[in-house]
């Protein structure tokens, strides 16, 4: 279980060049609020664009807002829109950037998820909280 949850381990796995160059660039010059239509969006639009680039898949989005999952598709199509956006690398790309998540977030749900496809997660919970203290 620690191999699994360690970090350096973790960034080894998830993180391509251009998501490492983008998180080295966006903690050097910070959130550009010049180009900034996130405020654009709708507050539901917002609740999903924060489920959409932390990885959470268009049919859990749909089960977690109690919404079907055509309604978020057209959520999402109007994120993309309103934007400038192409796909959903582009929406973790510009929440990361803007600091709308952290990649440490990113990585640890995309882990557990694949994790607690196996296992409870609940019986591990306290050596979860242990570890990332």
């Amino acid at each position: 279980f620690q191999t699994m949850c360690n970090p350096d381990l973790l960034m080894k796995k998830y993180l391509s060049e251009d998501i490492t160059e983008l998180v080295i660039s966006g903690y050097l010059d910070g959130p550009n609020a010049s180009d900034d239509n996130y405020a654009e969006l709708s507050e539901r639009e917002k609740e999903i664009f924060i489920l959409l680039a932390e990885g959470v898949s268009t049919r859990e989005i749909g089960d977690k807002l109690f919404i079907s999952v055509k309604t978020v598709g057209t959520h999402k199509q109007n994120i993309l829109e309103k934007l400038g956006l192409k796909n959903n690398s582009d929406i973790v790309k510009y929440a990361l950037k803007k600091g709308l998540i952290q990649l440490w977030n990113k990585i640890v749900y995309k882990t557990f998820k694949q994790f607690n496809s196996q296992v409870s997660l609940r019986r591990y919970k306290s050596d979860i909280l242990k570890y990332f203290s």
